[in-house]
């Protein structure tokens, strides 16, 4: 029996701490709260968050009052989404203690308005408040009644029904969607993220961590720290016809990309301009524009005399003949015809993008039968002059030699290119001269000799 009579006890005492009143607090107070609503349509359908935090004291008509400061971000519903910080004076709280009742006066009509009734029991009827003015689609009615502990008090807490729509009121905080946020958003919602009390966390329930107690974005982390702008990777040039991926930085809470997408990598295949806006917290930071080219080697063959010359320059040629691969010589701009046939060239260029050129019918061939590709033209066979290396390509030094038989005196040298440019004149007193080709161009070149009025002319090619 005596055990009993102890259970009794406690669990009356129990009770009965739970039934007293909490009123609102008077100083050291931050609410942290955010509304997200389909009608802010960014990726996340946030609208705001803030932080509305107690400070100070004020007199209006008859009655004192605590002031409410406001600080948060608005969040832009264009792209490119941006943010808009706001902060100043919001209004007013005064605690009626005797009425279980806590009034607002709003800073821009200095108008005293219910705002919360605790007094409220099961069953009946939420009276309209500043928050509770808009009855969708029925008035909000007391369910039940409970109570939470946090750090050592407890607090009596209404749950609230609208037609299957549900909230909480807690004495001494205000309601679970935000301290001055209506109870019904009809596409979206309101969220009491924390409620801090004299440095402590009272609300969520059990959350004691004030680091996690969702603190504003302009603390951690600021808007205009730069450090968080998103850096996009990925080939800056397409070649025709291909798709590229463009891939922002991991670890956003979301993306939104130029072209309207909201995944971290997008598939390109156009050129154009552009840019991602990544999200930390409820800050929007945009990356530089990247600008995204189309790259289609079109080479165009010309004829000069036996050479088929392609346009360039590109990273590599391959010549065809009758749909077939060149293999000796056929690597090159210039291509000496040898056969008739049909040719055309395949080009790579910079970025790794292949093209192929017009085709051509040719109906002429080389003078000399046996190896008329390597030995290039004889202007005047009278000139004994061997250049080489032969056959070619040249990489550093191309070398003249007249053979010892011949009475050497002096000879002059011209090299031009296959387009008639002039690239090197010189006068050649050795019977045997080596010609620095280092900073030549690749391609093909006409070495022309000239000893009296004997002249030579070889086609070299550079590499």
């Amino acid at each position: 029996m005596r055990s009993l009579t102890i259970f009794f006890v406690f669990t009356s005492f129990q009770l009965s701490i739970a039934q007293n009143y909490t009123p609102f607090p008077d100083s050291n107070a931050i609410w942290t709260g955010s509304r997200h609503d389909a009608a802010c349509s960014n990726p996340i359908y946030r609208c705001y968050i803030n932080q509305l935090t107690l400070n100070g004291d004020t007199v209006i008509g008859l009655y004192s009052y605590k002031k409410i400061y406001v600080e948060g971000y608005s969040m832009s519903h264009l792209f490119p989404f941006t943010e808009t910080h706001f902060q100043g004076y919001k209004g007013a709280i005064r605690n009626d203690i005797p009425e279980k009742k806590v009034y607002f006066v709003n800073a821009n009509t200095a108008i005293d308005t219910l705002l919360y009734d605790f007094s409220i029991s099961i069953g009946d009827t939420v009276p309209v408040s500043y928050i509770n003015y808009n009855d969708y689609p029925a008035p909000w009615t007391v369910i039940s009644i409970d109570s939470i502990y946090t750090n050592g008090q407890y607090r009596r807490r209404y749950n609230i029904s609208n037609t299957g729509w549900e909230t909480s009121l807690i004495e001494g905080i205000g309601s679970i969607g935000g301290l001055l946020e209506q109870y019904f958003y009809p596409e979206g919602y309101s969220d009491l993220q924390c409620f801090i009390l004299n440095n402590t966390v009272q609300y969520p329930e059990g959350n004691n961590n004030i680091n996690q107690c969702g603190l504003m974005s302009w603390q951690t982390p600021h808007c205009s720290d730069t450090t968080y702008l998103p850096l996009i990777t990925g080939p800056l040039n397409i070649c025709y016809s291909d798709t590229i991926l463009l891939e922002a930085e991991s670890g956003y809470d979301a993306y939104l990309w130029s072209t309207g997408d909201t995944t971290q990598s997008i598939s390109v295949s156009e050129a154009g301009d552009y840019s991602v806006s990544a999200l930390v917290d409820t800050c929007w930071f945009g990356s530089d524009t990247v600008e995204i080219s189309i790259s289609n080697p079109m080479p165009i063959v010309t004829e000069n005399v036996n050479d088929l010359i392609s346009s360039g320059p590109f990273v590599s040629y391959q010549w065809y003949y009758n749909d077939e691969p060149i293999t000796v010589n056929g690597n090159y701009q210039v291509y000496t015809v040898c056969v008739d046939g049909s040719y055309y060239v395949i080009v790579t260029d910079e970025y790794g993008c292949i093209g192929q050129s017009n085709t051509i019918e040719t109906n002429f061939c080389c003078v000399d039968k046996i190896d008329p590709c390597d030995t290039g033209i004889d202007d005047n066979n009278n000139l004994p002059v061997t250049i080489y290396p032969n056959p070619n390509p040249a990489t550093t030094t191309i070398t003249l030699e007249f053979p010892a038989s011949v009475n050497f005196k002096t000879a002059e040298l011209s090299i031009q290119t296959i387009t008639g440019q002039v690239v090197y004149q010189s006068t050649i007193t050795n019977p045997k001269s080596a010609i620095d080709i280092f900073a030549f161009s690749k391609g093909l070149y006409l070495f022309k000799v000239r000893a009296g009025d004997e002249v030579v002319v070889r086609k070299v090619v550079v590499e």
